[in-house]
């Protein structure tokens, strides 16, 4: 799974946006979720997560959206460039080298080309077959 290499680069990622202690952390953070999204591209909603999650916390702290946002756009712009980063550097080898029509196909258009032909109802009645022991079990210890 993907997901064992992923998870090393958005830990690292969520650590460097915690230090908070300069522009360099939120690059770095920034650039470790970036090199993440090479593995898997969920790890957008990742980032997206952690910087919402920081600008609550600036507003909290803040009192005021206006003045939070501001205080916050210069490391949270630094932060998206660093993401961005590592997803060109990729595209731009793969042009220099002459695949780029392979990237393409492989990372836009394969993935588009899966068979899918359940219905919700099926998805639904898969969701219960693996979750209704646990539904069940919740519901028990929250009643007690």
């Amino acid at each position: 799974n993907t997901e064992h290499f992923l998870n090393f680069f958005v830990m690292l990622g969520l650590w460097f946006f915690v230090q908070n202690d300069s522009r360099n952390s939120y690059f770095y953070g920034g650039l470790s979720l970036g090199v993440s999204i090479i593995f898997k591209y969920l790890t957008l909603l990742d980032f997206a997560a952690f910087l919402l999650f920081f600008l609550i916390i600036e507003i909290q702290k803040e009192k005021k959206w206006i003045s939070a946002i501001w205080s916050l756009l210069p490391r949270y712009l630094l932060a998206v460039l660093a993401f961005l980063l590592p997803f060109a550097l990729i595209h731009l080898y793969f042009y220099l080298i002459g695949d780029f029509d392979a990237l393409k196909f492989i990372v836009y258009e394969a993935p588009g080309n899966y068979a899918n032909g359940q219905t919700l109802y099926r998805r639904f009645e898969y969701f219960m077959d693996y979750n209704a022991a646990l539904i069940i079990c919740l519901s028990a210890t929250n009643s007690v």
